[in-house]
């Protein structure tokens, strides 16, 4: 421990470091650092402790252990665990943006008068005073987290967001694009939510009528989207009317055909705004994907 603290010192002062921050659990080391300073007759860096962060259940400081007990990264990014020659991810590799993984670390341990919650960098950089952190240990709170990166996620442009999906994800063009982000965005907490209900759109869903959606398909609603075929090849129905048209003519069958149609397009029953994916997707795709069902519910 004494070769330790003394390396460290040496390497601080090699760098030039001029501000030590670190955990308050190493203001019990500070006085022997001290010391070596004094001894070389080396100039003090800035000494600044900051507090914990603590697990939910305020047993301890955050560590390795929570990942499994709470199933929550506390890397920033993947990390190699050489005892069990795995990897573990990181939040990076979970879809979290690091905007929203910095303005959560602020108001973690930051008094904060106003109480506001949501900052992007430009804000932190104008309101950061070091003198205002908090002296107090704080617990970690899953929900905020969560809330501020959908919140960063919003924020941001289709297009950046494109960036870092593909820098993350590797992805195929064809399954993502800004024009589609800018559909489903409102409805990711995670950046792999992009990618899942993305693909939830682009790829052909498999039907299959044992699926609950589809439990009082009969006759009549199989005719009634034969003729939305019908009418949308003869042009006599814009498939941006499509949704309208339903409502109108839903009086005399029981079964919600605007829920029948979203899984015949997604496989999903909730989603983004259905109008928005049709319009996406196109007059060939929809009229396409309406047939391949009626041949799978026959």
């Amino acid at each position: 421990m004494p070769t330790y603290h003394f390396a460290s010192v040496i390497d601080d002062y090699t760098m030039n470091i001029t501000h030590v921050i670190r955990g308050e659990e190493w203001i019990s080391s500070t006085p022997i650092h001290v010391i070596i300073y004094n001894y070389f007759k080396w100039k003090l860096p800035e000494f600044i402790h900051l507090p914990l962060i603590l697990d939910p259940n305020q047993k301890g400081k955050l560590s390795k252990r929570n990942i499994l007990t709470y199933n929550f990264p506390i890397f920033p990014i993947k990390w190699y665990n050489k005892k069990k020659n795995n990897y573990i991810n990181g939040f990076k590799e979970h879809g979290f943006l690091g905007d929203a993984i910095t303005n959560w670390l602020f108001i973690l341990g930051y008094s904060n008068p106003l109480k506001e919650i949501f900052y992007n960098i430009e804000d932190l950089i104008k309101e950061f005073d070091i003198n205002k952190i908090n002296s107090v240990n704080t617990i970690l709170d899953i929900n905020k987290i969560i809330w501020l990166n959908k919140s960063h996620i919003n924020n941001k442009s289709s297009i950046e967001l494109h960036e870092l999906c593909n820098d993350l994800y590797q992805l195929d063009n064809n399954i993502l694009s800004p024009k589609l982000i800018d559909i489903i965005k409102n409805r990711c907490t995670l950046l792999s939510d992009i990618i899942d209900i993305s693909k939830s759109i682009i790829i052909r869903p498999n039907i299959n009528k044992n699926d609950i959606t589809f439990k009082l398909w009969n006759n009549d609603i199989a005719i009634f989207f034969k003729k939305i075929c019908n009418l949308i090849e003869r042009n006599e129905l814009d498939i941006n009317d499509l949704i309208k048209f339903i409502k109108i003519n839903n009086l005399n069958i029981k079964n919600n055909l605007i829920i029948i149609l979203r899984v015949i397009i997604t496989g999903k029953s909730k989603g983004p705004n259905i109008n928005d994916i049709i319009n996406f997707l196109g007059k060939k795709e929809i009229i396409l994907r309406i047939k391949i069902a009626l041949i799978s519910l026959e």
